[in-house]
């Protein structure tokens, strides 16, 4: 904020120094240009440094635990950064388990993480292990190496005779349903009235 009260400053100074006042349709021809104050005098900014690249060199590294929930139990570890993202996780359960990376769920807690999930939203703070689950799903095939069976059928023909013994039920059915809509009906007639 002190930066740019000094900046202001030193604009308004030399404003000063040389006042320029047009109207507000004129618009400057470029050989007047030279009644432009040609620099500013800016203010040093001092900006704290960053050591990032540094940062992200000494970032520790967590231990991930990942079990299997189906089938043959089997465990694995796997390290990763906080700046991870669930994605490389899935890529590195992918080569230790030799399982496509489409099959791959991975679990924290009972929910199923996203790919774009960092790890440290998954973690508490200063948390240097984690637990998740791994979920292989089955392999879909693609539908063109499916084979289906289709029977030949013959086309039926229904008769309105049919339709109507179709609709034939036995007679509680009908008194019950008469009894429920008789009761409805006047409940709303009551109403009406």
């Amino acid at each position: 904020m002190e930066a740019e009260k000094c900046f202001a400053r030193s604009f308004l100074q030399q404003l000063e120094q040389k006042p320029v006042k047009f109207s507000e349709e004129f618009i400057a021809p470029l050989s007047r240009l030279d009644i432009v104050p040609q620099e500013l005098n800016l203010p040093e900014i001092n900006l704290p440094q960053w050591d990032g690249l540094n940062e992200l060199r000494i970032e520790e590294q967590i231990d991930i635990t990942i079990k299997t929930l189906r089938g043959p139990k089997k465990t694995t570890n796997i390290k990763a950064r906080h700046s991870d993202t669930i994605y490389c996780i899935k890529k590195s359960v992918s080569n230790a388990f030799n399982v496509d990376l489409s099959q791959i769920r991975l679990l924290n807690k009972g929910k199923v993480l996203m790919d774009t999930k960092l790890v440290s939203d998954i973690l508490e703070s200063n948390q240097t292990k984690a637990l998740l689950q791994l979920m292989i799903m089955e392999k879909k095939v693609p539908a063109e190496k499916t084979q289906i069976s289709c029977k030949i059928t013959e086309p039926t023909t229904t008769t309105q005779n049919e339709t109507v013994q179709l609709l034939k039920l036995d007679t509680s059915f009908w008194e019950d349903l008469k009894a429920f809509l008789s009761t409805k009906l006047d409940t709303y007639a009551n109403t009406k009235t």
